[in-house]
């Protein structure tokens, strides 16, 4: 997700290009410090985080033999207030729509997706999808 909301588990998958090395690991808002969560890169199709707490997460990547790590994107869960969780529906309420979150996204920078097979550029969606 771009977004979510925080309190209850969100998988944050990333998948990387198809030759890699290095190390990964998730910040606190940016990479400037150290990241935590590291984990070895050999040839890694995905990696994955469940994350629970509301905030700002950023995916760092630091190249073989660097110990500074590069931010990748970045991910933030909504506090999970009235306004928030209002706006996310369950599978169980089939009589109303899945709601929406908005996010502040810089309008004109392009999103990137990877699927494991192909990656495609898109325009960046303006709203967040639970």
């Amino acid at each position: 997700p771009g977004c979510a909301v925080g309190g209850s588990t969100v998988r944050v998958e990333v998948y990387l290009v198809e030759n890699n090395d290095g190390e990964i690991g998730l910040g606190n808002a940016n990479c400037v410090e150290q990241p935590e969560l590291i984990q070895p890169l050999n040839d890694t199709w995905v990696v994955f985080w469940y994350l629970v707490y509301p905030g700002t997460y950023a995916v760092c990547y630091a190249p073989e033999g660097s110990t500074e790590f590069i931010q990748q994107g970045v991910v933030h869960l909504l506090e999970p207030d009235v306004k928030n969780c209002d706006m996310l529906r369950n599978s169980s309420q089939t009589n109303l729509t899945h709601g929406q979150i908005q996010c502040a996204f810089p309008v004109t920078q392009p999103l990137t997706i990877f699927d494991g097979f192909t990656e495609e550029t898109i325009p960046k969606p303006s709203q967040c999808m639970p």
